[in-house]
């Protein structure tokens, strides 16, 4: 039978928990069912096409569907496509093995998982079992997946107290950073402050920095307004990382594999002692990893940490992850500056077709692979608090008249660029981001 977008919408109503299954914020407008996609374009089930900017918000790093990238799944379909018991290896595990320590300039040794928010949690573990120290550190405004005890959380601004974050509601970029259910004692072992402000961090490790086992953030604040580290920022966090014992972590499910191969950390010239990947590591199967010193990450290799989990070895993710890489590391990394020559074209084109439909206050900023969409006079945002100047109602106008003139970009006000989109693709989307500059209401 012929689908139709109301039709199982209504049927979705009966049977699902709501219109989309991850955490993206409600939209006014009814769901949407997509039927197929390819390349950098989406098909609902009505075959109206939406060109794809937001790229499941970052694993679909070479579109949907790039030929050697299905070649490479649909030879280890063949071959072996499921988990191994334990008492296998799979040839793939030491070929990505190899390419994430040749790449990954903290990467000594790797561990395998299935999700960004899985591999977070045992970096949570092993920081733990390698300092004997009870807490975490993490950033306002860093996303680490949706379990209890990473999931929002406000800065407590009481200074007398230890800064453990409280349970408030509230939302980040459209997200909900709260949640019913979450356990009583989920954020008592932690300690949460803003990211980006080195005196801040110093003043909490002179007080607690002997009780902290891990700093865990993200080194570009990709997933609240595409915030960069100040100059220096990332070496500081370093240095006193060092000074007082504490374990290092970058999230890297977004920045890794997308801003080079090596991810941020190569970017920056600055080395965390361990870093978690996911998102774009397999280009848009499920699959996620760990990598960092071999010091701590022995502790999985002896077991006393466990990180079990029967799909952590997923042969299609891992024959995936092979792929990526290779594909990305092709040519001396032509793949990035194609993103890098793509990209400029993009914010340039942006900026001038802005102007001319009176919005001069266009804000464009983001690592390489992202753009981040706002309306603000200013040149950067080191942090959230900078853009909360910003004209917001302009912000989600924007992306919902992208939607209806089949644009979709990400949650959170995201432009996601790869390296593979045709000039077909770049010149029609970008008439369609006129059309959406002329209808955006104007500034007042």
């Amino acid at each position: 039978m012929g689908y139709t977008n109301a039709n199982l919408a209504s049927r979705a109503a009966k049977v699902l928990t709501g219109p989309q299954s991850n955490l993206a914020p409600p939209l006014p407008f009814p769901p949407i069912f997509a039927e197929r996609a390819s390349g950098h374009r989406i098909f609902d089930v009505e075959g109206r096409d939406y060109i794809d900017l937001a790229l499941t918000m970052g694993p679909l790093i070479f579109g949907h569907g790039h030929p050697r990238w299905i070649s490479a799944v649909e030879a280890q379909l063949d071959r072996l496509p499921s988990p191994l018991p334990g008492q296998f290896y799979s040839p793939l595990e030491v070929e990505l093995g190899e390419r994430m320590v040749s790449a990954i300039p903290c990467a000594e040794r790797v561990k395998y998982g299935l999700s960004g928010s899985e591999v977070v949690q045992l970096v949570f573990r092993l920081a733990r079992a390698f300092t004997n120290r009870p807490y975490i550190l993490r950033f306002d405004g860093h996303y680490h997946g949706w379990m209890d005890n990473v999931l929002g959380g406000s800065i407590n601004q009481d200074r007398h107290l230890p800064p453990h974050p409280i349970d408030s509601p509230g939302a980040a970029g459209g997200f909900n950073t709260s949640t019913a259910g979450r356990s009583p004692v989920a954020l008592l072992d932690q300690y949460k402050i803003e990211w980006n402000d080195a005196e801040a961090l110093q003043d909490v490790l002179e007080k607690y920095g002997d009780k902290i086992a891990l700093i865990h953030m993200e080194p570009i604040m990709c997933n609240f307004g595409g915030c960069p580290p100040r100059p220096g920022y990332l070496e500081t966090v370093r240095e006193l990382c060092d000074r007082y014992g504490i374990v290092l972590c970058f999230d890297e499910v977004i920045t890794g594999f997308r801003v080079a191969l090596g991810g941020a950390q190569e970017v920056f010239g600055v080395t965390p002692d361990l870093a978690t990947y996911g998102k774009a590591i397999a280009a848009g199967l499920p699959f996620a990893a760990v990598a960092g010193r071999a010091d701590i990450m022995e502790l999985l290799s002896d077991r006393r940490v466990v990180g079990a989990g029967t799909f952590n070895c997923f042969p299609l993710g891992m024959a995936a992850a092979v792929a990526t890489f290779d594909l990305l590391a092709e040519d001396n990394g032509a793949w990035f500056r194609e993103v890098d020559r793509i990209q400029a074209h993009f914010r340039q084109a942006l900026r001038d077709m802005a102007i001319s439909h009176g919005h001069d206050d266009l804000f464009l900023q983001g690592p390489r692979g992202q753009i981040y969409v706002d309306f603000l006079k200013a040149d950067v945002a080191y942090s959230p608090a900078e853009l909360n100047a910003a004209d917001a109602a302009r912000r989600g106008a924007f992306r919902l008249i992208c939607m209806d003139e089949g644009l979709s970009i990400g949650a959170g006000s995201r432009i996601y660029i790869s390296g593979t989109m045709s000039g077909e693709d770049i010149t029609e989307a970008l008439a369609r981001f006129d059309k959406v500059f002329a209808r955006l209401p104007k500034p007042n």
